[in-house]
């Protein structure tokens, strides 16, 4: 019968994470765990290398040595953190083109031998790369060595190193951003990794059909403005994770 959290008496709520929202509520404050913070935080090596795939998924393989609903990466975006100054690149291929060659000898040379590739929901990162080690095998051996330097920003966030009532119990980057930076998404054309794929599938199909597309370059610039965003977000919350846990 609790409609609250606050509502239920503290001695059912038996797991750590409840017990964090539900101080986090009564407080109205963010619940934080600066020993954790430090921790993670004291793993990232320089240079910080913030690295998001966008990938597309088609029942009907559009290439060879795809499978049925294979993630096929068409984009990616990378920021790098020296230590002093903060660059950018990107790489998409070109709509209605198998890209997955030419993108492997680009990240592979921009990631370089050295520092931490921090990423949001590893999961996704892991698999592409994999797959990409499996379809480019000239490169699998740098693939492999990219895999373990991989840090998932996500880690705090799920684990509750920090959390604020207005999660409302989500971890997703778009949830944790406006929280911690009071940026978010709104002046993103695309603002969903959904919308992002259904944008390229789009282009591609009429690729592939020789069908011209008179915004094809707005909306690649938008897809490319929508995957920079995402990993300038992570730039921007590991400063601010930095300021919280008082090593910035």
């Amino acid at each position: 019968g609790y409609l609250r959290i606050v509502d239920v008496p503290p001695e059912r709520l038996n797991h750590r994470r409840q017990q964090i929202q539900r101080q986090s509520l009564l407080e109205d404050s963010a619940q934080i765990d600066r020993g954790a913070l430090r921790a993670f935080l004291h793993d990232l090596e320089y240079p910080r290398l913030y690295l998001d795939f966008e990938a597309t998924s088609t029942a009907l393989p559009p290439f060879d040595k795809v499978r049925p609903w294979e993630h096929v990466p068409y984009l990616y975006s990378l920021h790098r953190d020296d230590g002093r100054t903060v660059s950018h690149t990107e790489f998409i291929a070109a709509p209605g083109t198998d890209g997955r060659r030419a993108m492997v000898d680009r990240l592979v040379h921009e990631l370089g031998p050295s520092g931490s590739i921090v990423v949001y929901s590893a999961g996704f990162e892991r698999g592409v790369l994999s797959r990409l080690a499996e379809v480019v095998p000239e490169h699998s051996d740098e693939l492999a060595l990219i895999q373990g330097r991989i840090v998932d920003l996500l880690t705090p966030f799920s684990d509750f190193a920090f959390y604020h009532h207005e999660q409302r119990g989500k971890v997703s980057l778009k949830t944790v951003l406006p929280i911690l930076t009071m940026k978010d998404y709104s002046q993103e054309a695309i603002q969903d990794g959904y919308t992002a794929n259904l944008a390229y599938r789009f282009l591609s199909d009429r690729a592939l059909q020789g069908v011209p597309v008179a915004h094809e370059a707005t909306l690649l610039h938008e897809l490319r403005s929508y995957c920079r965003m995402d990993t300038r977000a992570m730039v921007e919350i590991v400063a601010e994770l930095e300021k919280i846990a008082d090593i910035a």
